[in-house]
């Protein structure tokens, strides 16, 4: 029995230092991540405030957002050559957009506990159930 109880100590023991460890060497980048064609481009919290935004109004709400195909354009992408995009947020979630879609696709800015937070906007989606919070990359195809 005393085996048994040395042995889960070791065990939870050396987890806590694992645990330790990944979080020190783990650094988490705030803000927007754009991988194309094998690139990645990284945008900062502080860019995206600095951007031109736009105010618009979905299901009787006003935000203020960036539209999608000026965030990209910040970059070296050529729009017409996108067959697809997908949006992807920090819990993992995702969710496609198809090239004909990226005009009616917006990022809205909020502000959260010191965080800038970005989420997905289709205010012309038919049926208003396609939305992304807390967007944190975006797959360029």
């Amino acid at each position: 029995m005393k085996k048994i109880i040395i042995t889960l100590l070791i065990l939870i023991l050396l987890l806590a230092v694992l645990l330790v460890i990944r979080n020190l060497t783990q650094t988490e980048f705030n803000g927007l991540s754009i991988k194309y064609l094998g690139k990645e481009f990284q945008v900062k919290n502080k860019q995206l405030r600095n951007m031109e935004r736009q105010v618009i109004w979905a299901d009787d709400k006003k935000y203020d957002t960036l539209p999608l195909q000026e965030v990209l354009q910040q970059f070296p992408i050529k729009l017409e050559n996108i067959q697809a995009v997908t949006l992807i947020s920090k819990d993992g979630g995702a969710l496609n957009l198809k090239n004909e879609e990226l005009s009616d696709a917006y990022l809205a800015l909020k502000k959260q506990k010191n965080e800038l937070q970005l989420r997905l906007i289709l205010p012309k989606d038919e049926f208003k159930q396609r939305w992304l919070k807390r967007v944190v990359e975006i797959q360029v195809r």
